[in-house]
């Protein structure tokens, strides 16, 4: 977190020893942006950011460390402040909202974190921004979409069959810093980033794959397996009520 706008950065890491690199992207960004170097970092105790690479880097670039007391929580309370609006923004307006299970809890973080940092604080001037302090022009708030809808995310035309599908059927899950698009996940598992999406914000997104209807053609079978159950299935009326319209009244 900035202490002066207020502007928070938040890294999902596999391991605490992975904090330094994220720290070392959050210094060189905010030291690029506001053209001054980082004298004072306030931090915890904790052993992976005073000790280790970490600890040796703030003495070699003289950066002053003010440590908080072992357990004395309320010295770092601005952080652990925010720490508590992440969780329960997460939980209760994100992943309860949306119906999404507990194991998307790092979406819905990062989609907290780029909501809170676009909306004004009491702690700044009013109706002042985190973001509009420290980039010093308002925030672009038009992409902003409910999480765990429905949407259709494009496929490239490089990867699209000739008369195949052009969308895939995915759910909004959270958005990219500084980026034009939106990240989603197909119903299949895997994440994409796409600027081309259209949403279904009346709707929430689907899990997981549904049984797909037993079919022997293989373009149905093709787009199923691209798309989903619901266009494949669709696809499979329309040549059902073609055939028995053509055995009704005779070839179109």
């Amino acid at each position: 977190m900035d202490d002066c706008s207020n502007v928070r950065f938040t890294s999902l890491l596999a391991a605490c020893l992975d904090a330094f690199p994220a720290y070392l992207e959050v210094k060189a960004h905010l030291e690029l942006i506001s053209g001054h170097k980082f004298l004072t970092v306030h931090l915890d105790n904790a052993p992976e950011l005073v000790a280790g690479n970490m600890g040796s880097h703030f003495k070699k670039k003289g950066i002053f460390v003010q440590a908080v007391a072992p357990y004395a929580h309320a010295q770092n309370g601005k952080v652990e402040h925010y720490i508590r609006t992440l969780e329960d923004g997460m939980q209760t307006s994100i992943l309860a909202d949306s119906s999404l299970p507990a194991t998307f809890w790092g979406n819905a973080v990062l989609t907290m974190q780029y909501l809170r940092n676009r909306l004004s604080t009491l702690t700044l001037l009013a109706d002042m921004t985190p973001y509009e302090l420290l980039y010093e022009k308002k925030p672009n708030i038009d992409n902003l979409r409910i999480c765990g809808c429905q949407c259709f995310a494009i496929i490239p035309p490089e990867l699209c069959d000739k008369g195949g599908p052009c969308r895939v059927e995915c759910i909004f899950v959270s958005y990219h810093e500084h980026c034009l698009g939106w990240r989603v996940r197909d119903i299949g598992g895997k994440y994409h980033f796409s600027r081309d999406v259209i949403f279904n914000e009346s709707l929430a997104g689907h899990l997981g794959r549904r049984h797909p209807p037993t079919s022997s053609n293989p373009v149905c079978d093709r787009i199923h397996a691209i798309t989903g159950v619901d266009y494949s299935h669709s696809l499979d009326l329309v040549q059902s009520h073609h055939i028995s319209r053509q055995q009704t009244h005779g070839p179109l």
